[in-house]
């Protein structure tokens, strides 16, 4: 006879069945008897998420176990590797964005190479939630054979943030339920609702290039659900304590990709959160750098004397404690202790740093944004003054100025371009990139450096020329930037910017009727001409000019041809006079009738789109701008140079060139070492609490008591 199942495998046929009070009773029973181990409940628990059923999960938390003994890595592995070969949504992204995520039929995937697809659909610096697994090994094939319900359990190491990975794993894995409980659980809900709505935006994206239109809607609606919770979580805490809720904004998450609340909603073009009232209003006051840390919030300082004779202060240090308790997701308490030398040049520059009035508004962003102003017009003027009246056989002084000049530029956008928060060198390029300005600046000064190089030579000297009226002219289209900072002229720029992207979408449709038309016409006009450059200008010269009203009737007609010549003989006779004007008229009628006012139809549809939400555009944009100019140096090109070599030559000489400096707070990150963070994580987690219990009362129904009479 058959031996009968065991208790593990009762809870996994219950658990598929969907027999909730059958597993109910074996779990509890089986931890009270002892005869259950936690082990056993890992099979169950895979299959109940898989499934996406919240109650077996909850029954199963419910027990006596932690979530970091539920939530191990052999079970998120298989997780993963189950929702990378099944889910036709993911399955793209796994195989395609890793570059060959399961390299070999004899290993599985690592967990290094999933948080490196995390890290890529998040963006803008968010780190690799698995990057200690980098060296880990992949399983054998008979480990990977093995069926859903008889998962390896032979990996018992522990996972960092067990909830927040499978927390990511939910969203990816489209397993909803389960998202929204874990988000209950999790430390920082409102980044982990920042981070669902990213990835949803861009899960949104890939459903639409497979096609998968009622997946595409599904994502849509719930990371508006998750851009919901994120707004909520920051007006509720905004209203309780506005100081903490700026604090919160900006710390660095460890447990979520060493980022900020804010850096996530920026790079996922969550508008509607950084058009809060609480964000508005932090970034007015970096604005005008008048940020002050609550002192509640301040790290409490230990001084320790090492030598009770020293009064010059060097031998101090100051003890700071952080105390990180992460109640809900592990139920331990982790406290690291620094040691923080006083003379330390970093702290003591800062405490030297004059705090006046005075010199807060001298090197504030806004001041700095008009020394850039200032800087930038009186370079345009020297520019145009150059290629306009002093262009000699030799550079003059004003045009070695205006060279080094455009060198600090250059200097500078080498500067941005390092100091871009991504892991490596090609993510910072691509990052850099990915704006039209940064492209704008790139061009300008590859356009100005080959003309300075060109106008040394006799022979080039007129084309360099040229070269610098270019260059000019993409300089002084940067000067659009300016108006970024106003309110009404704001989002103008965003308009243009999308309009231009319409522009190059309508430019290959009108390549196509202009190709067509311009060849026809040519070889009906002037049969047998020969293939050359000029051949080529005339098949896009006339069909192009034509459709701002330049027609060139007489040119088509030949009526200024010589009496008894032809097209053989005078390149102003034509062969076919009668057959080219009704070609234009058929080409006039779809490009200028058709195709223009089309054109202007979408423009239309993009001005009404960012007018009806300028506001809120503006409000987008500005956070772009406080942070440039949050960490611009405090003079302007060309003096600008003078802050950058300082500071090159202190790191080299502080650190070394091999060697990473220390990772500083500046006003828009904010280190746990520079903070109470204790306070903070207990004061956020009472206040989500709050939240949940008041959501879940809205959810109730309202049962109404009939009244006697």
């Amino acid at each position: 006879c058959l031996d009968p199942i065991n208790e593990r495998q009762q809870i996994e046929i219950a658990s598929k069945c969907n027999k909730l009070y059958l597993a109910k009773v074996q779990i509890m029973s089986g931890l009270n008897d002892k005869t259950l181990n936690f082990s056993d409940l890992k099979s169950a628990l895979v299959i109940a998420m898989i499934d996406d059923r919240l109650d077996f999960v909850m029954e199963i938390f419910g027990g006596k176990m932690t979530p970091k003994e539920i939530f191990t890595k052999a079970v998120l592995k298989d997780l993963y590797e189950f929702t990378a070969r099944n889910d036709l949504i993911l399955k793209p992204v796994f195989n395609i964005e890793s570059k060959g995520l399961f390299r070999n039929s004899n290993q599985s995937l690592k967990l290094f190479d999933v948080g490196s697809i995390i890290s890529a659909l998040m963006g803008y610096g968010f780190g690799n939630p698995f990057k200690k697994y980098r060296k880990e090994r992949g399983r054998s094939i008979r480990q990977r054979e093995e069926t859903i319900n008889q998962i390896n359990l032979d990996s018992n190491a522990l996972l960092d943030y067990p909830l927040h990975h499978y927390f990511i794993w939910s969203i990816l894995a489209r397993r909803y339920k389960i998202a929204h409980f874990l988000l209950q659980k999790v430390v920082h809900p409102m980044a982990a609702s920042l981070i669902a709505y990213t990835l949803l935006r861009r899960l949104t994206r890939q459903a639409k290039r497979a096609a998968a239109t009622d997946i595409s809607i599904q994502f849509a609606a719930e990371s508006r659900a998750f851009q919901n919770h994120a707004i909520n979580f920051l007006r509720q805490y905004y209203d309780d304590d506005e100081a903490s809720t700026m604090v919160l904004l900006r710390i660095i998450m460890p447990d979520w990709g060493n980022t900020t609340c804010l850096q996530i909603a920026h790079s996922s073009g969550n508008e509607k959160f950084l058009a809060e009232r609480c964000c508005q209003s932090l970034l007015s006051k970096l604005w005008v750098d008048d940020d002050t840390m609550p002192q509640e919030l301040r790290p409490i300082p230990n001084e320790e004397q090492s030598d009770p004779n020293d009064d010059s202060g060097k031998g101090r240090k100051r003890l700071w404690t952080r105390k990180s308790t992460y109640a809900l997701e592990l139920g331990t308490e982790v406290t690291d202790q620094v040691t923080v030398e006083e003379h330390d040049e970093e702290i003591a520059e800062s405490k030297n740093c004059c705090q006046g009035r005075r010199c807060q508004f001298l090197t504030a962003p806004r001041t700095i944004f008009a020394y850039n102003v200032i800087s930038y017009l009186v370079f345009i003027v020297l520019f145009a003054y150059i290629i306009l009246s002093d262009y000699q056989i030799y550079p003059s002084i004003p045009e070695y100025v205006l060279i080094g000049w455009v060198a600090t530029y250059a200097i500078e956008e080498i500067r941005q371009l390092v100091i871009i928060n991504q892991p490596t060198f090609l993510a910072k390029v691509n990052s850099y990139f990915s704006t039209i300005g940064n492209i704008g600046d790139t061009i300008s000064s590859l356009l100005f450096a080959t003309a300075a190089v060109m106008r040394f030579f006799n022979s080039t000297r007129e084309a360099g020329r040229i070269i610098y009226c270019l260059s000019f002219l993409v300089f002084c289209f940067r000067t659009l930037n300016i108006f970024s900072v106003s309110r009404h002229l704001g989002p103008f720029l965003v308009m243009i910017n999308k309009m231009v992207k319409d522009l190059l979408k309508f430019l290959l449709l009108l390549a196509i009727f202009i190709i067509a038309y311009g060849v026809a016409s040519q070889a009906i006009l002037y049969p047998n001409s020969p293939w050359n450059w000029d051949l080529l200008r005339q098949i896009f010269y006339m069909p192009f000019f034509q459709l701002f009203g330049e027609l060139f009737v007489n040119q088509i007609q030949g009526t200024n041809c010589p009496p008894n010549a032809t097209y053989l003989t005078n390149r102003k006779c034509v062969a076919n006079s009668w057959m080219v004007p009704i070609l234009l008229a058929g080409y006039m009628l779809i490009a200028n009738v058709l195709l223009l006012n089309l054109l202007i139809a979408v423009f239309n549809n993009t001005y009404s789109k960012i007018q009806e939400n300028s506001d809120t555009v503006w409000k987008f944009q500005r956070y772009s701008l406080v942070e440039e100019y949050l960490e611009k140096p405090v003079l302007p090109p060309p003096f600008i140079i003078i802050p950058i070599c300082y500071t090159f030559l202190r790191y080299v000489l502080v650190n070394g060139l091999c060697c990473i400096p220390r990772r500083r707070s500046n006003k828009l990150k904010i280190h746990l070492l520079d903070i109470n963070h204790k306070r903070l994580l207990t004061w956020e987690n009472w206040l989500a609490f709050l939240y949940w219990r008041k959501d879940e009362e809205t959810k109730q129904p309202v049962t109404k008591v009939p009244e006697k009479i």
